[in-house]
């Protein structure tokens, strides 16, 4: 019964046109209001937020800057790391068509990092996670960066990792983030960071914080966004805004602030 659950939406997805599965079903204003749950807007103040202010960043030489010499060794080589595994990596607005049309590649990789998280013994568990946080993302709104790789297992190209991304109000909100077990050592979580607050700068005025979420106190995981400038704060929903408007085109969006 497990095994056809979560088989049945890769099946729909096979069968039926993407766009038929979820688009139909969930509307823009639907995707907005239920973005705010996972962004922890419905919920204010329950769990602390890692955030970097980029307001007074110039750019992100600045930033690079501010950090200690381990993490601004890897924010320098984070393009360099993805060209020497030949990675690369593509944006793209998240839509339910794409979620459906992506659904084995983008489960593969959940799955892969959820079986890594939870350890062995527990496909059960990571098997059902893998399924709820795919139909999480493919609910939202916001915009999905792919890590790809060529020629690795004689496939022309691979999905190795993926981010997602929300903007709204003057905060750039970095949400899911997973990679494959085979590729979580090659600095691609490093490339994500850079490429987050280089957007943050680049959107300025209109964006003044990079949120990265929860993290429990003291685990390594917070330790390592400290060390990459993300204090982690209980007043984040007063640190940042999240009242104003959603950005739902990234590339439109810095197309329109470099020509302002």
């Amino acid at each position: 019964m497990l095994l056809f659950a979560v088989s049945l939406p890769v099946l729909m997805g096979v069968l039926i046109p993407p766009g038929l599965l979820l688009g139909s079903l969930f509307s823009d204003a639907f995707r907005r209001e239920f973005s705010k749950g996972p962004m922890g807007l419905r919920s204010r103040g329950r769990k602390k937020h890692s955030v970097l202010c980029t307001k007074d960043l110039p750019n992100l030489e600045a930033y690079v800057k501010s950090l200690s010499s381990g993490a601004k060794r890897n924010i320098v080589k984070a393009d360099e790391e993805l060209t020497k595994h030949n990675i690369y990596m593509t944006s793209r607005i998240n839509t339910p068509s794409h979620a459906c049309r992506a659904l084995p590649a983008l489960m593969s990789v959940i799955l892969s990092h959820e079986s890594r998280a939870w350890g062995h013994g527990h496909w059960i568990q990571a098997l059902l996670d893998t399924f709820v946080r795919w139909l999480c993302i493919a609910c939202m709104v916001g915009f999905i960066d792919e890590y790809w790789i060529d020629g690795e297992e004689g496939c022309n190209r691979k999905l190795v990792s993926f981010s997602h991304t929300v903007i709204k109000g003057n905060t750039l909100r970095g949400m899911w983030f997973y990679q494959t077990s085979g590729h979580h050592k090659k600095g691609i979580w490093f490339h994500v960071i850079k490429v987050a607050v280089e957007r943050a700068i680049l959107l300025r005025p209109v964006v003044q914080h990079v949120d990265i979420g929860p993290s429990r106190a003291g685990t390594s995981i917070s330790q390592l966004k400290d060390r990459f400038g993300f204090k982690s704060i209980d007043d984040w929903a007063q640190e940042c805004e999240y009242s104003g408007a959603y950005v739902d085109d990234l590339q439109h969006a810095l197309r329109i602030n470099s020509h302002q």
